[in-house]
């Protein structure tokens, strides 16, 4: 006869066996603000292109770490009339604040789809991820590719989180292409709103 605390224990030991592992850990409130702006950026794509002809690479990253490098890109030089609105914003964009500029050259770069919750919802809605120039450039290496492909950055929040800014790029041949920075801003609601683009680069 197998006694009751014994009993207990296997059956413990067997629901233990059987359970999922734990999850993740939980993201820090500044990671989950720039995987929300992410999510942003990413429907926005959506939004602009079909989805089974949407791609995203890991090159975003690489992207942002050369624009940082460069010591003539000075991102607050560059006057409002610069800033191209978005589609539903205000007609003149209010440049980033210096405090958010600089959050966005200190920070690691990392790919939006880094944020797993953009990655998953990229991937069920079609989209190829961790695309490369050779995946997608169709039987003539020289026309257009079979996907748009996109590189977005994961966006970098500003210290007081009313901000963020994100290198976000997309190719579409080897000479259709542009590039720049995505200025993000949270609305009334805690919601991120795209308020505006500035041009680096157009082939």
């Amino acid at each position: 006869m197998i006694r009751p605390s014994l009993a207990l224990a296997a059956l413990t030991l067997a629901l233990g066996l059987a359970s999922p592992p734990l999850a993740a850990e939980k993201p820090s409130p500044r990671q989950a603000q720039a995987c929300a702006a992410a999510r942003t950026l990413v429907e926005d794509v959506f939004r602009r292109s079909t989805p089974g002809k949407t791609a995203f690479s890991n090159g975003a990253a690489d992207s942002v770490r050369r624009l940082v490098a460069d010591p003539q890109l000075d991102i607050a030089a560059y006057p409002p009339s610069r800033w191209r609105p978005a589609q539903d914003g205000p007609d003149i964009v209010k440049p980033p604040a210096a405090a958010t500029i600089r959050a966005f050259k200190a920070a690691t770069p990392a790919n939006a789809l880094d944020c797993p919750a953009v990655r998953d919802e990229a991937g069920k809605r079609g989209a190829r991820l961790d695309a490369t120039v050779e995946a997608v450039a169709g039987p003539k290496p020289t026309g257009p590719y079979t996907h748009l492909i996109y590189g977005l950055s994961l966006p970098v929040v500003s210290p007081d989180g009313t901000e963020a800014l994100a290198y976000a790029g997309v190719a579409g041949a080897p000479l259709a292409g542009f590039g720049g920075l995505v200025l993000m801003r949270r609305d009334p609601y805690g919601d991120w709103r795209i308020v505006g683009s500035l041009g680096l680069w157009i082939s």
